[in-house]
């Protein structure tokens, strides 16, 4: 029977924590999701509205609008207010699956 020698004993070892520390980690509770505010929709979603006729572009660029005025005081999040380019764009020509998208 061969003899156990120190470095073999140190090296199994070594070779046993680094094997334990590679097993998967026991989870906790899953984290709640996030809910969406009332009356969000997203990009997918207006997009189909505005292609259906639902809504317009317009509309909807006016929607943002008022939903970041409301909450600038809050944020402080606007460095420049681009609203009426914005607007200008709008009321364009759209073109493309996200056209009229507010961004």
């Amino acid at each position: 029977m061969p003899q156990l020698t120190r470095r073999a004993a140190l090296t199994g070892g070594a070779a046993t924590l680094a094997l334990a520390a590679c097993s998967p980690k026991v989870a906790g509770p899953a984290p709640e999701t996030a809910t969406a505010a009332p009356g969000f929709r997203d990009g997918v979603a207006i997009a189909a509205a505005i292609a259906s006729g639902e809504t317009t572009a317009l509309a909807e660029v006016e929607a943002a609008i008022a939903r970041a005025r409301a909450v600038e005081g809050q944020i402080n999040g606007i460095v420049t207010e681009t609203f009426e380019i914005a607007r200008a764009d709008a009321g364009g020509v759209l073109a493309g699956p996200f056209a009229g998208v507010p961004s």
